[in-house]
């Protein structure tokens, strides 16, 4: 929100008066900021934005009238057809990743797995990554023939305060049950082996410290 207040919001709207503001103001805006049809998370982000300023207004009787952005037109947006990694792209990424600093002479620590490690549960699980590290050993299942994750919370980093584990995911629909490949399970089985007495929250991604891995701890 911040980034696109600053990059888009002051130097669009920021010289005018509130009651200046106007629905045909809101909806040129909002359209300028797609260009050849991108641009569509900017036009949502800004939209809600714009819509929270002038409730402020209305709420502190510098607006008058209703809420402007209320009316703005339901800005179109291009379907993306979704498309898949085949097996050599594939293949070529998970040894892009495994390879990635392990050059002679790299300085800085050696390399771990656990960057692989959750690249590899990402691609066959097609989970976001605070979805996938959040993943406790509770939530899989490798004892059928078809091994299975459970996605039910998300790791959340507020700017403030230390990073938690939320027990839902980002939407309602985000709980689901996945099935996954066999080099997941091959992930998953070898992190069971390696996982310390000090991973007391049962974390399948952890640190020395016994708490879940955040992005940058890859």
């Amino acid at each position: 929100y911040e980034a696109v207040m600053r990059r888009y919001l002051i130097p669009g709207l920021g010289a005018l008066p509130i009651r200046a503001i106007r629905t045909s103001t809101c909806d040129a805006f909002l359209r300028s900021l797609t260009v050849d049809g991108k641009g569509s998370s900017n036009v949502r982000i800004g939209k809600t934005i714009l819509r929270q300023i002038m409730s402020y207004a209305i709420r502190h009787d510098l607006y008058v009238d209703a809420n402007p952005v209320l009316e703005v037109d339901r800005l179109s947006r291009n379907a993306k057809k979704p498309q898949a990694l085949d097996m050599p792209a594939l293949e070529a990424i998970r040894a892009a990743v495994r390879n990635w600093r392990s050059e002679p002479g790299v300085p800085g620590p050696a390399p771990t797995s656990a960057l692989s490690d959750v690249v590899d549960v990402m691609l066959g699980t097609g989970a976001r990554i605070g979805e996938v590290l959040a993943l406790r050993w509770q939530d899989v299942d490798l004892s059928g023939e078809v091994g299975k994750v459970s996605i039910t919370g998300t790791i959340v980093e507020p700017r403030k305060g230390p990073k938690f584990r939320q027990d839902a995911t980002k939407t309602a629909s985000g709980a689901r049950i996945i099935p996954i490949p066999r080099f997941v399970v091959d992930v998953l089985l070898r992190r069971r082996l390696e996982s310390p007495a000090t991973n007391t929250i049962g974390a399948v991604f952890w640190t020395r410290n016994g708490t879940y891995m955040q992005a940058w701890d890859c």
